[in-house]
């Protein structure tokens, strides 16, 4: 295959005059290669890593060209996958990440492109001089930052079209882990800044201070209920460049032989005072941003043993009234006033969308007639209205679930070979089958 290359990028020489619709003004348009381009969409990475939708509802693929064992960019286009010529040979380190304005970014060695619709746009390659903290606005109102490191070449956010840069720090104390990815980023009631940062090993709490220089030493949370036990691993950011780092506890002690997922941390919005941490699967706090206290949140028949639960892996997080809808690899739980967690539904690596008066549950589960494929949260705290293997639904086993633009759902099977696309409308008519018990179940 012909490639010309350009500042790490492919030229991509004629390209397609379509586009998603709106987004004509918006970067340039990419071309697809023919249907019948041989190529087999195989070896993924990994659910979760490899797989992304845009704002406009695409979703993109990384895959391993089996040939040349190198990545390959691919989307789902008329009921099948077409590569893009994009990604330049022998390239073996290219990453999806979820980036501003409902965009996708593609990066990898010393390049990065941001995908929307059937349109792109290449990183400005403003390099940083020394590591930066940034926080920065998009379109939709929307927060995001990262801690970039010296000579990042793949800067794009900050120069990109419609960004507001809000605050620009440069460090002067080395932090423990840099990135080029950005972060979605939550504004407490005090006007500082927080998102989730990956480390090497493990995730941190970042805070960055716009005005005060955080405190030098971590503060003593002992006369608060439940705090502090595991620690939280934390970074604090002043307006100076100061770094305050303290240290949590990120060993993990699964069981002999047991497979863990990487330590990805996620960060939930909870109240203007706080805001929900998880660790993936080993710990929840709540972060308590005027005390900088984390409270540690575990149902009552878990130890403080720190040990891999599936009830801590955090998918989503609703927030309703008193109550917190927690989406978690388990299952569909509520985090009650008082503290204590209800079991709502069981259902294996549960997503959770907003929709009509309540949430959608859709459940990732390995094949099982008994388990839910979706349920319906109503938004009053009532019971779940659970549907199991609706006839109304092509894919029976749900690899990866996302929201459309206008409110109805996209899911991909778990072979990866279809995508359904359900419209509010189509959604609404499964709860109606569901409830009135016609239609749960496809016939023999």
């Amino acid at each position: 295959m012909r490639r010309v290359l350009l500042a790490g990028v492919c030229c991509l020489g004629a390209l397609a005059a379509w586009a998603a619709p709106g987004d004509e003004n918006w970067g340039q348009p990419v071309r697809l290669l023919p249907p019948d381009f041989d190529v087999e969409i195989g070896g993924f990475f990994g659910p979760g890593s490899d797989m992304r939708p845009d704002g406009t509802g695409r979703l993109w693929v990384l895959h391993k060209q089996t040939q040349y064992r190198h990545d390959q960019l691919a989307t789902w286009e008329g009921g099948q996958w077409r590569v893009l010529d994009i990604i330049p040979e022998r390239t073996t380190t290219a990453r999806l990440d979820e980036g501003p304005d409902g965009t996708v970014t593609c990066s990898w060695e010393g390049a990065m492109i941001q995908l929307k619709g059937l349109r792109m746009r290449v990183a400005s390659g403003v390099a940083s001089p020394g590591d930066l903290a940034q926080i920065y606005r998009d379109a939709s109102g929307s927060l995001w930052g990262g801690i970039l490191p010296p000579g990042a070449g793949r800067v794009a956010f900050p120069e990109s079209e419609g960004l507001e840069t809000l605050l620009s720090i440069r460090l002067k104390d080395a932090p423990p882990a840099v990135s080029d990815k950005a972060h979605r980023v939550l504004r407490d009631n005090r006007g500082r800044y927080w998102f989730s940062f990956n480390g090497h090993d493990f995730p941190y709490l970042v805070g960055v201070f716009p005005e005060d220089e955080p405190p030098a030493q971590r503060p003593d949370c002992r006369n608060l209920k439940d705090t502090e036990f595991p620690q939280i691993n934390m970074m604090l950011i002043g307006p100076s460049g100061a770094v305050r780092v303290f240290p949590g506890k990120p060993e993990r002690h699964p069981s002999p032989g047991m497979q863990l997922p990487p330590v990805l941390g996620r960060l939930f919005w909870d109240s203007p005072e706080s805001f929900l941490f998880s660790d993936n699967g080993l710990a929840l706090w709540r972060v308590h941003t005027d005390t900088l206290c984390a409270q540690a949140l575990y149902p009552k028949d878990t130890d403080y043993d720190y040990q891999y639960d599936q009830r801590m892996i955090m998918n989503g997080v609703a927030v309703t009234g008193d109550r917190r809808l927690l989406a978690t690899g388990w299952g569909l739980l509520a985090l009650e006033k008082d503290g204590a967690w209800t079991e709502l539904l069981a259902a294996e690596d549960l997503r959770l969308y907003p929709g009509g008066n309540g949430w959608w549950a859709v459940s990732h589960a390995e094949s099982n007639p008994n388990e839910p494929v979706l349920a319906f949260v109503p938004g009053d705290g009532g019971d779940p209205a659970v549907i199991r293997h609706p006839c109304g639904l092509k894919v029976a086993q749900i690899d990866l679930s996302w929201q459309e633009p206008d409110g109805g759902m996209a899911l991909l099977d778990k072979d990866r070979a279809c995508v359904q696309t359900l419209s509010p409308e189509d959604l609404g008519g499964l709860l109606e089958r569901g409830r009135s018990g016609a239609g749960t179940r496809c016939a023999a």
